[in-house]
């Protein structure tokens, strides 16, 4: 992926955004042709130099029956994104622009067992359930019916991560009072995507005003 220098990001604001928008879309190549699939993934921050993402897909989709094969695959994660108007600068840049921030994850694929399998589901609930204020949902509340039925229409499988590319494009090149204004405009627009995306505009802006 081009990243211009302006918009690298550490590793580990990598992994928070991964962590923070854990649905991706994943790439690969089945018999000669690209697939994608949309999946939740869970990182495991820890494992490899820049982590191990583990997910399931359906037994049916066709990427399944390649991950026996071991292929190479990319997934994208994507955060928050919105159109930036030239009215939106401080200076008066003469054209708007899209703000966004991503993250391009890639290695090769490798299935799990059936016990790794089991262990990847409660990881992915427990992380989701984690996030509301309520008594998690585990899978010992399915009847072993519902459980069976779906195990059985799932492949799980992991990604050592190979390559991690982060490009946030949060108006560092610019100076920070249009980054200002920029952040201030998206929250006039009263969504919480433009909110959250003037939220990592002004911390990563932050730095250059104090």
């Amino acid at each position: 992926m081009y990243i211009p220098k302006f918009y690298r990001v550490p590793i580990a604001t990598q992994h928070e955004l991964i962590e923070s928008h854990p649905f991706a879309v994943m790439a690969t190549s089945v018999k000669g042709e690209l697939h994608g699939a949309h999946v939740p993934f869970v990182l495991h921050r820890e494992e490899g130099p820049y982590g191990t993402l583990r997910a399931h897909i359906a037994r049916a989709n066709p990427i399944a029956s390649v991950l026996p094969d071991g292929p190479d695959v990319l997934i994208a994660f994507s955060g928050p994104h919105a159109y930036i108007s030239a009215s939106d600068y401080a200076s008066g840049e003469p054209f708007p622009t899209w703000s966004f921030v991503v993250v391009h994850a890639s290695g090769q694929a490798r299935q799990l067992s059936d016990d790794e399998l089991r262990i990847q589901l409660r990881e992915l609930i427990a992380g989701q359930e984690a996030r509301f204020p309520r008594e998690p949902w585990t899978l010992e509340r399915a009847t072993q019916e519902a459980f069976d039925g779906f195990f059985r229409q799932i492949v799980g499988f992991e990604v050592p991560i190979r390559k991690l590319e982060g490009y946030f494009k949060l108006h560092q090149r610019n100076s920070w009072q249009d980054a200002d204004s920029q952040a201030r405009a998206l929250r006039q627009r009263g969504d919480d995507t433009a909110a959250a995306l003037a939220d990592l505009i002004d911390a990563h802006n932050r730095h250059r005003r104090e």
